[in-house]
């Protein structure tokens, strides 16, 4: 094999130079591509400003760093010592002219002065390089006092520059879009911010309001209550006069249920529904619910039926407010839209819950009204149409039931009628004594008590002297103050046994007096039970303070005087049933198949003093009527009791015989 002949001096040289070139431009190709990574290493502008300028100076050299960019149109100073400042302009004139022409500028500086004895370090440079993507201008960089190298590298550092200025611009885009998004954030939260507090400004209002609403309207609604059971409770009443009376008592109290209904809307909206469990009676409540809608669906000839099942334990525990409004709501909205047929409440067992149905025979709910029925304000069409409700009922009966463990649901076809179904878990429970004890009237003290003292304040005279009047009726002494301080100097000198004290009064209020009133000698023995006739439970004014022995909210029923005064004196009553003649009045409205078989003298009759509203014409007609149904005419009497003539009428009009 033959050998290559040798290489003459010259040309090793020559090889050697050019090989030790490549080595010199790999080394600073890999410089570069050091460089581009370590400047990418982390995301956002700030880590990219500091390992840019800390990396050219690691790797390229130089005493300082520094970088003219541009964020949003305004000027931003960076260098690698971390200063961090916008200046309004440039003040160095050699940036500037790099910035004007958009071309390199190197500076060399003579430092032969400075007595530095390396050879290698006898020149220095400052390099001054425009950063632009396109013809876009980014920013400038400039770098102070360069000295290794630097001329040989100068060719391979424009790709490092050119790359340093696409993640420059990538990141204040990134960084501007981000602070963009941060400033609309703030604004938002600020605009937030403000609206929360005047939505909060305007809750303490409305709840101020309805705090001073409920007091204005419960007040006298307690004294017209209290006065018409202290007249049901005068012997020398006729059975009518009782009627009477019993119909006012039963209006006023429908009247505070509507009151309390009204007001406890507010609660739906602010989401603070509280479960209000007690003992109940099941069947009881059922019945009740179910008269309640009797007269209205009688005056349309409809058929209420309410059917319990038979393994329906006699008393449970559960939120029996909430349950009656569903109830009822569900109950009047079946009427509504049922114009022939039946409505129908059934109830079931299961032996931990219990089932409740309502069904009707009415115009049904469309497929596409099935999904929507149950959102606040909504109402369908035939709704819209009857002009009736707001929309709110059944979006607050599906809150009542979610809050007592179940949930509302509905099946309906049109035109042939809907089904509303739920069930509830309710605990059985044992009757208690004091119960029956509360639902009995109460005639007196018993014979062998002796003489109790009981003092009423309260500023409202009506409420007052209504309170004063019971427990004189039931044998007790009574003495009365209209304000805290009067209440107080009664004390000292009569010594009362037990104290009815109103929260809110004049001059001195209820708690300043309770407060009082302990600290006097024997008032720490002294029952004393607060009066208030706020609305809602879990309101300040609703809880018994310490110091107090319990609370009584108006209006409230006699029973319920007597009761709370049984359990804190130990004293005993004398009870009574209740008189036929006030259970008479609760019987069910005229049947309108009744209405349609009277004589039509008598019909026409009634409808002429019915149109003009005339109560004793009326009566005496009614009279006629029950001699021959003696039935319909008391169902007639109860209309006529409570001045409903828009019923009486309704009734004969709808139960005019067909013709033919």
């Amino acid at each position: 094999m033959s050998q290559a002949p040798p290489l003459d001096e010259s040309e090793r040289a020559k090889l050697e130079g050019r090989a030790r070139k490549l080595a010199q431009e790999k080394a600073y190709l890999q410089l570069v591509n050091q460089l581009m990574a370590r400047i990418s290493a982390l995301p956002g502008l700030e880590n990219l400003l500091d390992n840019m300028l800390q990396s050219i100076v690691d790797i390229i050299g130089g005493t300082n760093v520094m970088l003219y960019y541009w964020v949003d149109g305004q000027l931003h100073y960076a260098d690698v010592y971390g200063e961090r400042r916008q200046p309004e302009a440039i003040d160095d004139a050699y940036v500037r002219q790099v910035l004007d022409t958009g071309t390199p500028l190197e500076l060399e500086h003579d430092v032969a002065d400075s007595q530095i004895l390396n050879p290698a370090l006898a020149s220095a440079w400052t390099w001054i390089y425009p950063l632009r993507v396109g013809d876009e201008p980014v920013g400038v960089l400039k770098i102070d006092n360069l000295h290794v190298g630097t001329r040989e590298m100068r060719q391979f550092l424009p790709n490092f520059f050119n790359y340093a200025a696409a993640v420059l611009k990538n990141d204040i885009f990134g960084h501007t879009q981000l602070k963009r998004a941060y400033d609309e954030l703030k604004r938002l939260n600020a605009s937030l911010a403000v609206a929360r507090d005047a939505a909060e400004a305007a809750s303490r209002a409305k709840s101020a309001f309805l705090a001073n609403m409920s007091h204005e309207l419960r007040t006298p609604l307690n004294a017209i209550l209290g006065f018409a059971q202290l007249m049901v409770r005068e012997n020398p009443l006729d059975q009518d006069g009782c009627r009477r009376l019993h119909a006012i008592e039963h209006s006023g109290q429908h009247l505070m249920e509507l009151i309390n209904d009204i007001l406890e809307l507010s609660r739906v909206e602010a989401g603070h529904l509280t479960l209000r469990v007690e003992p109940f009676d099941l069947r009881a409540l059922a019945a009740t619910v179910a008269e309640m809608v009797q007269l209205r669906a009688q005056a349309k000839g409809l058929a209420v039926e309410c059917v319990c099942a038979a393994d329906i334990p006699p008393r449970v525990e559960g939120d029996s407010h909430h349950l009656r409004q569903v109830l009822i709501n569900l109950l009047n909205n079946a009427v509504k839209y049922t114009d022939r047929g039946d409505v129908r409440l059934s109830i079931g067992w299961d032996g931990r819950q219990a089932l409740f149905e309502v069904t009707d025979t009415g115009q049904g709910i469309s497929p596409d009204d099935l999904d929507k029925i149950f959102d606040p304000f909504y109402q369908t069409a035939t709704g819209a149409a009857k002009g009736e409700g707001s929309g709110l009922g059944l979006a607050i009966s599906r809150d009542y039931v979610r809050l007592m463990g179940g949930e509302l649901a509905v099946e309906s076809r049109v035109g042939q009628g809907s089904r509303f179904h739920f069930g509830l878990p309710l605990r059985t429970v044992e009757p208690a004594g004091e119960d029956t004890a509360i639902s009995q009237k109460v005639l007196g003290l018993a014979l062998d008590q002796p003489v109790w003292r009981v003092l009423v304040a309260d500023d409202d005279e009506s409420s007052r002297l209504c309170l004063v009047q019971l427990l004189e009726q039931a044998g007790f002494e009574a003495q009365q103050a209209a304000n805290g301080e009067e209440a107080v100097d009664l004390f000292r000198i009569w010594h009362p046994h037990f104290i009815w004290l109103d929260r809110h009064m004049p001059v001195m209020d209820g708690l300043e007096a309770l407060g009082r009133i302990r600290a006097l000698p024997g008032g720490q023995k002294t029952p004393i039970v607060l009066l208030t006739a706020t609305l809602f439970e879990d309101s300040p004014e609703a809880v018994a303070v310490p110091g107090s022995d319990g609370l009584l909210r108006k209006p409230f029923q006699a029973e319920q005087v007597f009761e709370t005064m049984r359990q804190r004196l130990g004293l005993r009553y004398r009870y009574a049933e209740e008189p036929p003649a006030v259970a008479a009045a609760t019987e069910l409205g005229p049947d309108p198949a009744g209405v349609a078989r009277l004589d039509g003298g008598l019909r026409l009759a009634l409808r002429r003093a019915a149109d003009v509203l005339d109560v004793e014409a009326a009566r005496r007609i009614v009279e006629d009527i029950a001699l021959q149904d003696p039935a319909l005419a008391r169902g007639l009497g109860q209309l006529l009791d409570n001045y409903r003539f828009d019923q009486i009428a309704a009734l004969l009009d709808d139960g005019r015989p067909a013709s033919g």
